[in-house]
This record gives structure tokens, sequence and C-alpha cells, in this order.
């Protein structure tokens, strides 16, 4: 499950009583902001590796050696969407 950083917090759409810890997929079919107890009752099959949790600010700064590890362990795990995100508009051979 990726990470995603947002500025304010979000209401579950399902109980809409608490603040939203993800946003995946549900079994009715439809995508939904979920708190823990409704994620854990209503998200289908795959909303871990589908999904996203929500993390209210800031997203951290990176340094290069935190950077060089994680491009390491996205090429292991064929994770190409996580590889783009690190490397952006660099050259994948300099971390290689």
């Amino acid at each position: 499950m990726k990470n995603v950083y947002i500025p304010t917090t979000k209401n579950c759409d399902i109980c809409n009583l608490e603040d939203a810890t993800y946003d995946a997929p549900t079994i009715y079919g439809s995508w939904a902001n979920m708190c823990d107890e409704c994620f854990l009752d209503n998200s289908s099959r795959g909303a871990r590796e589908m999904g996203y949790q929500l993390i209210v600010g800031e997203k951290p700064v990176m340094d290069e050696e935190d950077k060089v590890a994680a491009i390491h362990q996205a090429m292991t795990d064929w994770d190409m969407d996580t590889l783009d995100e690190l490397v952006g508009d660099g050259d994948i051979c300099e971390y290689i």
C-alpha cells in the first residue's frame, strides 16, 4: 500500500464518523475514503495492493542515501510506479 500525503483530514465515506485513513476499492465496486474499521469491513480483495494510506501533512524530504535505497528496493520489487516517482526526469542509470 502506498502512502499519499494530504493537506487536511477527510471523513470516512462509509460511516462519516471517523477520519479516513485509507482510499481503496470497496466490496461494492467503487473506491472510498475509509476509516480503519470500515476498511476492515468494506475493502475489496486486493485493496492493500491497489489502495492508498492517507497521511495528513507534508511528504518528508528524502536524503540521497534513502532515495538510492528506495530505488534499489523498487527495482527488486519490480515496482515501476514507485521507481518512476523516485527517479522522475532523472536517469535511472545513475542509480544502478
